[in-house]
């Protein structure tokens, strides 16, 4: 060992400033002399100074690095190592770490079987350079991420691209040396306003990050959709000096939402507008309206729509309203909308009239406009509309107005078909448009409930028909077929047909808690009531909860909740059915009857309507009908109800036929529950059972 070069106290501090440690290896005697610097880099201040150089490695050198420093000295030994090799590097053991140390030999004295050399302890520069690679490696991998799911593009102060990645060629059809060197110009679709590249350039420019969607062009014309996101690079002094513009190809995501905002506005059969983008078009029409400009909406329907759709099927009704939606739209001006409100009802609003005189004729050219016929499965047929019209200022200045009044004129015109058209007239309506606010009628309670009796041909009492009322704030008593129709339209009948059933049956729950004599509550379920869910569920629980005999429950049905033969249909029939509750199949005869209706569907009475009751006396076709209904239902089982029975004469015939039950103006008008509650006490008390007479 070089005692001189480890006594020099120089020598020595200047290895210890310099943080470098000498080694001395004697290759005859195996022994590695370590100065203390080496020592203190081991960190360990118990290790001698002297160590057999196999006991060196096995205790301080890292495991894996055991077989390579032997390696070096045999390879020296025995003349097999490049002397111009001299760097070598290996790990130590140190408490709960590792140090990365340099080594650097020198085999001046080789001739003396000395090694010597110095070390360093290189782990922080080993360490950073870890990291480093490290964190290449996460940026590839980040470029690569976004190679694959992002565009890219960096650009110049002056926008001009000087990068662009394979994913936005790939994407916009443009090839690198297509795009750099020219500005995002060349995929400008044109959507988007100057002001809006503007307001992006401003913010950008002045270091701030820019987020925002984007509609392109690609090299083929194709549109897409980017969500943008630019982030200014900026110098030391704040100024920046290029832009990166990291985009997310959106076009599937803004497709599915131009759809949804499609169906949201549109009528997914004709697209029309609906009524949710024709209420905010009129709403912008109206509030923007000057003082002279006159707004006028007509409200119509097809007249005998029904009778397309129950005989030809509903493809051939859906194709009608196609036919009849792209005449509209040949019709109407640029400045006017058409929109389809459901069913058979459409809406046009006309935004710029002089006078009530434009709109009349604005109505008698849409009627000859859509006079010529319609081809339905290969015929003709002229199908005529009910028109309702109205206007703003003068008849109101809402929607809602507008549309309330045009609903009841149009009501009006199905009764006056001479111009196929009606005008709201508020005198005209004073009663009806007062009243028509139903959601407020059922909060204040002016619905309510009158009972008309059902006998049997010997007088007794079998059973009452719920007949609903409106009791108007002036005292007057309104009719059903004065709101009822306006009810289905409006979407209000679940709510009121609803309200019918939980009333009346409470009713019959009340009168049997009195110790009255069990009655059969007949309640009717309008067409447009039955095709709403939950008014089954309804009826099933109220039986159950107010313990209420199934049987006297009696249905009253009309034939035209039949016509479609819908699979649901006779479920919901079946169900009521099984629940023991009674079906009637009300106005029996009049509208499209067929004995498939009585094979198919499982009702316990027919009932006759008043048209053929009232003729009895005078016409002897409605005898003969009501005859052969009476043999009809008594052959199959069912028993039958003859409603408007008014005379000695009428009630003698249907005795004489054994018709089951009896109802009409001859026994009792409908009354209200207090009267029906008097009639069964009178009822009891009486000595005979019965109650027969006029009341």
């Amino acid at each position: 060992m070089n005692k001189l070069i480890f006594n020099n106290s120089a020598y020595k501090d200047a290895l210890k400033l310099s943080k470098v440690g000498m080694w001395e290896l004697d290759l005859t005697t195996g022994n590695l002399h370590l100065s203390d610097e080496h020592i203190e880099i081991m960190g360990s201040p118990d290790i001698p100074t002297m160590i057999p150089v196999q006991e060196y490695i096995k205790e301080y050198v890292h495991e894996d690095d055991w077989g390579f420093l032997p390696s070096i000295t045999e390879k020296i030994i025995d003349g097999e190592w490049d002397c111009s090799q001299t760097e070598i590097e290996y790990r130590i053991k140190r408490e709960d770490e590792l140090i990365h140390v340099y080594a650097n030999m020198n085999l001046e004295r080789l001739e003396e079987n000395i090694i010597s050399g110095i070390t360093q302890n290189i782990t922080a520069s080993r360490e950073a350079e870890i990291q480093l690679n490290h964190t290449l490696r996460h940026l590839a991998d980040l470029k690569f991420a976004l190679d694959e799911s992002t565009l890219v593009t960096i650009t110049d102060v002056n926008g001009t691209i000087t990068y662009v990645n394979d994913k936005f060629c790939s994407i916009s059809g443009y090839s690198k040396s297509e795009l750099i060197g020219c500005s995002h110009n060349l995929t400008n679709s044109g959507y988007h306003s100057k002001s809006f590249f503007k307001d992006m350039w401003q913010k950008i420019q002045k270091g701030n990050i820019w987020r925002g969607e984007i509609q392109n062009k690609k090299k083929n014309g194709e549109i897409y959709w980017v969500d943008s996101t630019i982030v200014p690079f900026l110098d030391l002094n704040g100024v920046p000096y290029q832009y990166t513009a990291i985009r997310t190809d959106i076009t599937k995501r803004k497709e599915a939402e131009f759809k949804i905002s499609y169906m949201a506005y549109h009528d997914s059969l004709t697209g029309l507008p609906n009524r949710r983008q024709f209420t905010d078009r009129l709403n912008e029409i109206l509030n923007s309206r000057n003082r002279s400009q006159i707004v006028g909406v007509l409200l119509f329907d097809l007249d005998n729509f029904k009778y397309i759709n129950d005989h030809h099927g509903h493809q051939a009704g859906d194709d009608l309203l196609k036919m009849v939606s792209k005449r509209l739209l040949d019709f109407i001006r640029s400045d006017e909308m058409v929109a389809r409100l459901g069913g058979d009802e459409f809406v046009m609003v006309i935004p710029n009239l002089n006078s009530r005189n434009d709109l009349a004729e604005r109505c008698c050219s849409l009627i000859e406009h859509m006079d010529a016929p319609y081809m339905v499965d290969g015929r003709p047929y002229y199908i005529s509309l009910s028109i309702g019209a109205t206007y703003a200022p003068d008849q109101g200045n809402t929607v809602k107005e507008l549309l309330k009044y045009a609903d009841f004129a149009m009501y009006e015109s199905k009764n006056n078909k001479i111009k196929g058209f009606r005008f709201y007239e508020p005198h005209q309506f004073s009663n009806l448009s007062d009243s028509m606010d139903f959601e407020r009628a059922i909060k204040r309670n002016e619905f309510v409930l009158h009972y008309q009796p059902k006998f049997k041909l010997d007088s007794s009492l079998h059973g009452v028909e719920a007949l609903i009322r409106w009791q108007l704030p002036n005292g007057k008593l309104l009719m059903p077929d004065k709101f009822i129709p306006q009810v289905e339209e409006n979407g209000m009948i679940h709510e009121i047909g609803n309200w019918i059933i939980k009333t009346s049956l409470i009713q019959l729950r009340s009168w049997l808690d009195q110790g009255l004599p069990p009655v059969v509550m007949g309640i009717n379920i309008s067409p447009k009531q039955f095709q709403q869910n939950g008014w089954v569920d309804l009826i099933i629980e109220c039986t159950k909860s107010l313990e209420i005999p199934p049987e006297l429950i009696e249905l009253e049905i009309t034939e035209g909740v039949l016509m479609d033969h819908n699979p649901r249909t006779l479920e919901m029939l079946n169900r009521l059915k099984m629940s023991g509750i009674k079906l009637s199949l009300d106005d029996f005869g009049t509208q499209f009857s067929t004995f498939s209706y009585l094979r198919d569907y499982a009702f316990d009475i027919l009932k006759i309507d008043r048209s053929f009751t009232k003729d009895i006396e005078k016409d002897e076709k409605s005898r003969i009908i009501i005859e052969s209904i009476l043999t009809l239902a008594h052959r199959l089982g069912l028993a039958v109800t003859a409603e408007g029975v008014e005379t000695e004469a009428q009630l003698s015939f249907l005795k004489g036929m054994s018709c089951e039950y009896l109802q009409g103006f001859y026994f009792s008008k409908p009354e209200a529950a207090e009267t029906i509650t008097e009639m069964l006490t009178n009822y009891v008390s009486s000595s005979n059972g019965q109650i027969g007479g006029k009341l």
